[in-house]
């Protein structure tokens, strides 16, 4: 079982939340994606272009150890930053992961790294990067959101061992829907503080489709 001890840059809110899967919430809880015509070999999607991120006030700066059977195999950094992008106010989120276990006698290091950009106060997604490398893979995606008539339109490049694709999706949403950190946001700048459950609709960028995320309120403690 993982745990992780926090170390923390300043005195920080403990948030006690859990995430349920949406298949456990509602039947109805995502819409397949609707693949545009883009997908076809003959019009190949524009690879989406990370702009450039002019940071300012960084909101949250964390370091976490990971431990495994009371082992310490690794680290967290999460980064949480406001920022300007295009002109546009935005909340910029990043978390690094390393950890370190030993297979058949051997050490074998994984990184990940996770970021998104979303517009300020709304938290509604912009922009994605992640990775995740280990011994004999190497991946990456990176992508662009926008919002559309009915919902939004994903285009995302894929990089795996070398092999890129690219891909567009259409998402039907009716209301707005967030990336995991944005729905994490939001749920702090309010249901939180009233000691409230709340479900949000939240991305998944890997399968180009969306699923109902619950979070319930538990409790809160200060370090």
């Amino acid at each position: 079982m993982l745990h992780k001890s926090k170390v923390l840059s300043l005195v920080a809110l403990c948030v006690f939340a859990v995430l349920v899967t949406a298949a456990d919430v509602a039947a109805d809880g995502g819409t397949p994606p609707k693949e545009s015509s883009s997908d076809a070999a003959s019009k190949p999607v524009k690879k989406p272009v990370m702009p450039e991120i002019k940071e300012g006030k960084v909101l949250s700066d964390c370091w976490y150890n990971i431990f495994l059977e009371g082992k310490k195999i690794g680290y967290e950094h999460e980064r949480k930053v406001q920022a300007e992008v295009l002109g546009k106010k935005v909340v910029v989120c990043e978390s690094t992961e390393k950890l370190t276990v030993k297979i058949d006698g051997n050490a074998q290091t994984s990184i990940s790294f996770d970021k998104c950009v979303m517009l300020f106060g709304s938290y509604e997604p912009l922009y994605f990067v992640r990775s995740l490398k280990y011994p004999g893979f190497d991946y990456s995606a990176e992508g662009a959101i926008e919002k559309s008539k009915g919902g939004y339109k994903i285009n995302v490049v894929k990089t795996l061992n070398g092999k890129t694709e690219h891909k567009s999706a259409d998402i039907e949403e009716e209301g707005q829907a967030y990336f995991q950190f944005g729905a994490i946001c939001a749920y702090m700048d309010d249901a939180f503080k009233k000691g409230e459950d709340c479900t949000f609709s939240v991305l998944d960028v890997e399968l180009l489709d969306s699923d109902l995320v619950y979070v319930r309120y538990i409790g809160e403690c200060r370090l």
